[in-house]
This record gives C-alpha cells, structure tokens and sequence, in this order.
C-alpha cells in the first residue's frame, strides 16, 4: 500500500512539473511575439 501511495506522488509532481514546463514555454512564447 505504501508502494502504490509513494508511486502516485511521485508521478504527480512530474506530470504537473512537465504542465508547468509547457505553460512557462507558452507564455514565453506568447511575450516574445
């Protein structure tokens, strides 16, 4: 049980973080032009 607990909040932050990764790229993008 803790296995699958710690696997999940682990894959959280990397999906949020590659989220966030593409908004900051986005915006970037969208100041720039």
């Amino acid at each position: 049980m803790t296995d699958i607990i710690k696997s999940d909040d682990s894959d959280l932050p990397e999906t949020l973080d590659e989220v966030t990764d593409q908004i900051v790229s986005y915006l970037l993008k969208g100041v720039k032009k």
